[in-house]
C-alpha cells in the first residue's frame, strides 16, 4: 500500500484568544510533535494549501495553540473551525522504528 504524502495531522476545533489564534486537536503522537511542524496545509476547493504554523504551544497537555499565517481575526479562526490540517511526510521527523 502506497504511503500517504499527506497524511492528517490534526483539526481546528475552536479559537483562541481575539487575534486570530486558533486551538488544535493533533492527531500526531504528541502534541509536542505537531508544534514541530514549520507548516500545515489546509484542503481549499479540493487543493493542498501551504500554512506557516507559528507561535504553536502545547496547551493543557493534549491541545496546541497557534497561529495560522494569515489568519489574523476571530472571524477568520471562527471560519476554520471543523478544519482538517494535514502535513507533508517528506518534512516530518519520524524515528527510525516506524521508517
Amino acid at each position: 500500500m502506497p504511503r500517504i504524502t499527506y497524511p492528517e495531522c490534526g483539526k481546528v476545533i475552536n479559537t483562541h484568544g481575539c487575534h486570530g489564534g486558533v486551538k488544535i486537536e493533533p492527531w500526531c503522537d504528541s502534541p509536542a510533535v505537531f508544534t514541530s511542524l514549520p507548516r500545515v496545509f489546509l484542503r481549499v476547493e479540493g487543493e493542498l494549501r501551504p500554512v506557516r504554523l507559528r507561535n504553536a504551544a502545547v496547551l493543557g497537555g493534549r491541545f496546541v495553540c497557534a497561529e495560522l499565517e494569515g489568519v489574523s481575526s476571530m472571524e477568520a479562526a471562527e471560519a476554520l473551525r471543523g478544519t482538517v490540517l494535514y502535513a507533508d511526510r517528506r518534512i516530518c521527523i519520524f524515528p527510525k522504528e516506524r521508517c
